[in-house]
């Protein structure tokens, strides 16, 4: 049985199917194409033909990376997946940096998985020195 392979490439239908597939809010194929084109970085997981899972950085360049999207279908999720999908796209965040520069990465946790996030070096919020992360739909 082959293992998933992983590369630097996603196809808007690929995005879509696995927002879907998370019970994620649903975009158009032409929005999705444009939050895509506009990533910083992004890297899938495949199994044959299949989209496993997939992540994705928007960064302004400077000092703010914010981690988007960091999608596994649920019969996928527990087997290092998501994991090996946040390990790259922190390292390629991480190769981003110059002598004395500083990058904040910055998410937005899905309810339930902040433990996931913080195994990987996150803070959670609310904390002392923080106020609680916050979103806002325009619809």
């Amino acid at each position: 049985m082959s293992q998933p392979e992983y590369s630097a490439s996603l196809t808007p239908e690929e995005y879509c199917r696995l927002r879907a597939a998370v019970g994620w809010v649903e975009l158009p194929l032409d929005e999705a194409r444009e939050g895509l084109s506009h990533s910083a970085f992004v890297a899938s997981c495949h199994k044959g033909d299949d989209i496993i899972g997939a992540v994705r950085i928007v960064w302004d360049h400077g000092y703010i990376a914010y981690f988007s999207d960091l999608m596994v279908l649920p019969a996928w999720q527990g087997q290092g997946i998501g994991r090996e999908l946040a390990r790259r796209a922190l390292a390629w965040v991480e190769g981003q940096r110059r002598p004395g520069w500083k990058i904040k990465v910055v998410l937005i946790s899905t309810a339930g998985n902040e433990g996931f996030y913080k195994k990987l070096g996150f803070t959670e919020r609310p904390a002392d020195a923080m106020g609680a992360g916050m979103d806002l739909w325009l619809q």
